[in-house]
């Protein structure tokens, strides 16, 4: 973590004001999961209480399909370490949807350089891993950091949402199936921005795996 840095979680559903979380700071990481049109109101109180902060959203001005762009490397843990966790099987839909997962530590690293020097103000960076990767290549590479060969199975879109049911609301599983139908036949963009900002190239999809393996492995 660079000098000057303190890194504090700030939740603001606890009953607080936001200018409560504010008091002695002058720099915000501000990472909003609410409606996108409710961040609208926290962003102009921002722009007025603090020196410097740095948003994080999904890149929907791109050219290609939602969630094509980059999507965060940790999603696999969630999307296949339950499988494969159980065994060598993993059963997935739209196998051929390529993405370029960019690892957590490397958004971090940009949010840290955007926070701390000067000539970002204003700013709108696209961040993807270095790589386009399927996601079939996102679970074989999984399964070579594991050390293990895996069976890939594809789903199709009826099986998943009757899979993802128990553990899935239906809006969300459609959101996703809808996102990686339309990205099949697209390239997956891959951008510049993370090596550019921190003068480091963003680690792969297989560095990220051989770092949290024990994410996905058998009991």
């Amino acid at each position: 973590m660079p000098a000057g840095v303190e890194v504090v979680h700030g939740d603001l559903r606890e009953p607080k004001t936001l200018s409560g979380c504010l008091e002695n700071f002058n720099a915000v990481y501000l990472v909003w999961t609410a409606p996108p049109q409710t961040v609208e109101p926290v962003i102009e109180k921002l722009s007025r209480s603090v020196q410097r902060f740095v948003f994080l959203w999904a890149p929907l001005k791109t050219p290609h399909p939602f969630s094509t762009p980059g999507i965060f490397a940790g999603n696999a843990k969630h999307f296949w370490g339950p499988q494969l966790r159980r065994g060598d099987r993993v059963r997935w839909p739209y196998l051929n949807a390529a993405t370029a997962p960019i690892d957590e530590r490397d958004i971090a690293a940009v949010a840290v350089r955007a926070l701390l020097d000067g000539g970002h103000s204003g700013k709108e960076y696209v961040m993807t891993g270095p790589e386009a990767l399927s996601h079939y290549d996102q679970i074989a590479t999984i399964g070579r950091a594991l050390g293990r060969s895996l069976r890939i199975e594809e789903l199709t879109r009826e099986e998943a949402l009757k899979e993802w049911a128990p553990i899935m609301p239906r809006q969300i599983s459609l959101m996703l199936l809808n996102a990686w139908g339309a990205a099949v036949g697209f390239p997956a963009l891959v951008a510049p921005a993370s090596a550019e900002i921190t003068g480091q190239p963003p680690r792969t999809f297989f560095e990220w795996a051989m770092d949290y393996r024990e994410s996905f492995a058998t009991a």
